[in-house]
């Protein structure tokens, strides 16, 4: 399977989380709608553990970002309501149907925080969901 089709899954379970504007399953040219969400992958690991000269274990691991963009800009408000949307967010992705032979590696692990996209910075969530194939 393709980290793409893993970060589509993501993105589509988050299509049923409440409140979220819009869900871009590819980045865009700007945000205008806030809350929003961006799903990408980040980084992985390829590999194989061999041992004379036999293949025992394929190593592929990924790493896709949800960015959760609460408000174009940093204020008290913007700050508490980021602070509600770790358990809706988590509970979708909890229910995403994943690709054949791809699996969720829990802990979902988020970060509350500034979160710049294309020069401009916003109020937010950021999470890293671990993927095993």
């Amino acid at each position: 399977m393709t980290i793409a089709a893993a970060v589509e899954a993501i993105a589509d379970a988050l299509e049923t989380v409440v409140g979220l504007a819009e869900v871009f399953h590819e980045a865009p040219d700007s945000m205008s709608e806030f809350p929003c969400a961006l799903v990408y992958a980040k980084n992985g690991q390829l590999g194989q553990s061999q041992a004379g000269g036999k293949v025992y274990c394929d190593i592929r691991t990924h790493v896709v970002v949800v960015e959760i963009h609460q408000q174009g800009q940093s204020t008290p408000e913007a700050i508490a309501l980021a602070h509600t949307w770790p358990e809706p967010v988590y509970n979708a992705i909890r229910t995403a149907t994943m690709p054949a032979g791809m699996i969720i590696q829990y802990p979902i692990t988020w970060e509350l925080g500034s979160l710049d996209y294309n020069r401009q910075q916003h109020t937010g969530v950021y999470f890293e969901v671990p993927i095993k194939e």
